[in-house]
């Protein structure tokens, strides 16, 4: 890439820092499970600081399986399914192999800065994504994934320009939401005034709408014209030929042969 700004440079992921990723213990081994190591799957990340997981592993579950101990501070990233779905290690934890995590190089980039840069990265890694049934990316595609560094002092700068501006585009949405929720109500509220008869004022010279109604139906009963009465016949004298005998009168003449 060309015309980077002054003292920006093109790298890639692999060069910023420490990458990994967890495992998980084998299946139905009570033992390895409900232990104190907290275990983060990608239900537990959020875009934020995880500091709880819904599960746990046994040291003997760390042991016999590839999952590994990362420090609070460590950037976790889904590779399975929701690719690209964020979180940062609050705590000393450990992962299953769906989630890759990065331990930043301070000296080379901030670690905010390689969050807001990954955020800013998950529709494109989507994209990168394999798979009939689930899509997945892998620690290869992460590491070799291009990123922009400034100087450290300017990513600093950045991601202080950044927090600035987010935290006034969250004010914004919750005013929105608020508002939303408070015209909804008004919705309502006006609904359900306008047809009880309190939203309009009540204006005496009009037509009571109990008169308006018996009219209209006087009206609409003086124009529907009578029906006439329908003849009622029996089977056998819907079956007899017409020659003006009906009922019990009627006998059948015998042919001349």
């Amino acid at each position: 890439m060309t015309d980077l700004p002054d003292g920006w440079v093109q790298a890639r992921l692999d060069d910023i820092g420490t990458w990994g990723s967890g495992g998980t213990p084998r299946a139905g081994q009570k033992e390895f499970y409900d232990g104190g190591i907290p275990w983060a799957v990608i239900g537990d990340l959020a875009d934020g600081i995880v500091n709880t997981t819904a599960r746990s592993i046994s040291r003997a579950g760390l042991e016999a399986s590839s999952a590994k101990i990362v420090p609070p501070g460590t950037i976790l990233i889904a590779m399975y399914g929701s690719i690209g779905k964020l979180g940062v290690a609050g705590i000393p934890m450990a992962t299953n192999q769906a989630i890759a995590f990065v331990q930043a190089w301070e000296s080379v980039i901030d670690r905010d800065y390689l969050f807001w840069y990954l955020r800013s990265q998950r529709q494109s890694l989507i994209r990168a994504g394999k798979g009939a049934t689930q899509q997945n990316i892998g620690q290869a595609v992460l590491r070799n994934w291009p990123i922009l560094l400034p100087p450290l002092a300017e990513q600093r700068r950045i991601v202080a320009g950044l927090d600035n501006h987010l935290s006034l585009l969250d004010s914004m949405e919750r005013a929105v939401t608020s508002a939303l929720v408070k015209a909804n109500r008004l919705r309502a509220s006006l609904l359900a005034e306008a047809f009880v008869g309190r939203l309009v004022p009540q204006d005496p010279d009009d037509e009571p709408a109990a008169e308006l109604l018996a009219r209209i139906r006087a009206e609409r009963s003086a124009t529907i014209p009578k029906q006439r009465t329908r003849s009622r016949r029996t089977p056998k004298e819907l079956a007899a030929p017409a020659t003006g005998v009906t009922g019990d009168d009627y006998q059948q003449e015998t042919l001349p042969l």
